[in-house]
């Protein structure tokens, strides 16, 4: 007999005697409230807990787990209920608690797009005294200066390696990012530093001819 325990606000120990049953069937069970979307058939996350004791009681990872625990950047403490087996106690602490959590959980889970860690030059730039000029100036000559800015800053960002995230009013947010992200996992430390170096030197050019773009063309 294992026993699972959800240490909530109070603990609650739940026992099983089926070596092999995952979390969420030992919390059905029991009529104990976990979230389980997809119907614990590892197609959302909701179902994911956060193991405070006895991970080595668990079932490593498969594969549809190990797909969904890369993409999102899980430690191994976090594992999906639906998909972790129990083969001894072990207790842990739910993600999703409540209506709002849930709520949270499934606008992200709709986002294309999820978080990634990286190492960056952000590079920020505005036009000085804006807002007095556009006091002074007609809307039309307003928008000509804007686009032109732009069309002349965004060029020595793009040439040099770099990217635009977005313009904001009279300003522009560029990264650079390291080259060839897939073989950092494997890099030395030099080899990292000296990525590091060509990503800050990357952005150096690119502020140099920008200072050159304003001489010659604006």
């Amino acid at each position: 007999m294992s026993i699972v325990t959800f240490e909530d606000k109070e603990n609650f120990p739940l026992e099983t005697n089926k070596p092999g049953a995952t979390i969420l069937e030992t919390a059905l069970k029991h009529d104990y409230p976990l979230y389980h979307l997809c119907g614990g058939n590892a197609k959302c996350t909701t179902c994911r807990v956060f193991i405070t004791e006895g991970l080595d009681h668990l079932s490593h990872r498969n594969d549809r787990e190990q797909t969904l625990a890369d993409r999102k950047g899980w430690p191994s403490e976090i594992r999906l209920a639906c998909q972790t087996e129990v083969f001894g106690d072990v207790s842990l602490r739910r993600i999703i608690k409540d209506n709002k959590d849930l709520k949270t959980v499934t606008s992200e889970s709709k986002s294309s797009k999820t978080g990634e860690e990286c190492y960056a030059v952000i590079l920020f730039l505005d036009i000085k005294g804006f807002t007095a000029f556009t006091e002074a100036s007609l809307p039309y000559d307003v928008v000509f200066v804007l686009n032109r800015f732009f069309q002349e800053m965004s060029e020595p960002i793009l040439n040099n390696g770099g990217g635009i995230d977005k313009f904001i009013g009279d300003g522009i947010l560029a990264f650079f990012q390291i080259k060839n992200k897939d073989q950092l996992k494997t890099a030395t430390e030099e080899s990292l530093k000296e990525a590091k170096r060509e990503t800050i030197h990357s952005a150096i050019r690119a502020c140099l001819r920008m200072f050159d773009q304003l001489k010659n063309s604006i």
